[in-house]
């Protein structure tokens, strides 16, 4: 009795083992972490540079001295005559920086120093002990 289920399962598996591999070909299972192929060709390589309009423009940390000025662009130091995205560093001062290319300006401006101002308080202002 025993022999013959071991037969019936054998024989049930071999006729499905066939069935499960033509719907693995069909529909094959995707890598979630494969780039994205486009719709023309093969993943492409090539890195596009970002449309002028979509530069996401970031002034960091702004240092100004008698003898030299820098300013975090996007993560990078630049000087005054030092180029980015095809702009050119004209003046850095402590709250913004100058961008041109040709004709075009580009103002760059802090958006805080994420300090507080220390506050003095008078003789009688405040809370009283």
């Amino acid at each position: 009795m025993r022999g013959g289920l071991v037969v019936k399962r054998i024989l049930l598996l071999s006729l499905l083992l066939p069935t499960i591999a033509l719907a693995a070909e069909k529909n094959p299972l995707k890598d979630p972490l494969r780039p994205l192929k486009s719709q023309n060709s093969a993943v492409s390589s090539v890195v596009k540079k970002p449309a002028e309009s979509q530069l996401d423009w970031r002034l960091g940390a702004v240092l100004v001295a008698a003898d030299r000025a820098v300013a975090m662009i996007n993560g990078q130091a630049l000087q005054v005559g030092d180029r980015l995205h095809g702009y050119q560093v004209k003046q850095i001062e402590p709250g913004s920086v100058l961008l041109t290319k040709g004709q075009k300006k580009l103002v760059l401006r802090r958006s805080g120093t994420g300090l507080k101002k220390a506050s003095v308080l008078e003789a009688g202002e405040g809370s009283q002990p």
